[in-house]
């Protein structure tokens, strides 16, 4: 299968804050940003017009960093803030299955 970058010469992928093996990846570039830090990372976004965003940790999202994206017009893949209490609190999922046995 051949890499984004073989596709679309134009591809650069970004990674916050990723990990020094992915600097060894063509077109990769690793992001001194933290998960968490979601108004660094939206304005990172906007400064590097990225066309679209995957996150992969359940902390930014239950930080509501889909939503800050979503608000600024950007496209992001992930759950808004209140979809991701289901998996970062289990205390609210608790509440939200009820008695159902799930």
């Amino acid at each position: 299968m051949p890499k984004p970058s073989q596709k679309n010469p134009e591809v650069e992928v970004f990674v916050a804050p990723g990990n020094p093996a992915m600097a060894d990846l063509e077109r990769v570039s690793t992001v001194a940003i933290f998960p968490e830090e979601v108004q660094r990372l939206l304005a990172f976004a906007v400064d590097k017009q990225v066309r679209c965003t995957v996150v992969g940790p359940e902390k930014p999202l239950a930080d509501g960093l889909v939503d800050a994206f979503r608000a600024a017009g950007l496209t992001i893949f992930g759950p808004t803030r209140q979809a991701a209490q289901l998996e970062a609190s289990k205390v609210f999922a608790k509440k939200s299955y009820g008695s159902g046995g799930c």
